[in-house]
């Protein structure tokens, strides 16, 4: 294992977006697992973020159910991460700092900054 400048870290949160297109969770495991495939051959660390809550309905043309896809997202996303060896960043307590049901406010940003920081240097990296 390399350390110091030699490491390489990749850092991926995905998902929000595909709540809008209903994508199922098995294509969602399928296109998570492939990114992964590929993060995997050329960094020796990633770490994978769960995804922040939609409050309400999400923007106008998401889907009611546009939450409990995340949810589903999330599952898949722990499961690929404990199978796959990634570190973890849980952004789920993030709705406080959400302005459009979706996006978040400066704040939001700054916290999930943070958040990676603060998981990076407790996995020593």
């Amino acid at each position: 294992a390399s350390s110091g400048a030699d490491t390489n870290v990749s850092l991926l949160m995905t998902g929000s977006n595909d709540t809008f297109l209903q994508q199922p969770a098995p294509v969602y495991r399928d296109n998570l697992r492939q990114i992964l495939s590929v993060l995997q051959d050329f960094n020796e660390h990633v770490g994978l973020g769960l995804l922040p809550p939609i409050l309400g309905p999400g923007l106008p043309r998401y889907p009611r159910n546009s939450q409990s896809q995340v949810d589903g997202f999330n599952e898949v996303v722990q499961e690929l991460a404990a199978d796959r060896g990634c570190l973890i960043a849980d952004f789920r307590g993030l709705g406080p700092h959400i302005a459009d049901t979706v996006h978040m406010r400066n704040e939001g940003y700054r916290r999930m900054a943070q958040i990676w920081y603060d998981r990076l240097n407790e996995a020593g990296l």
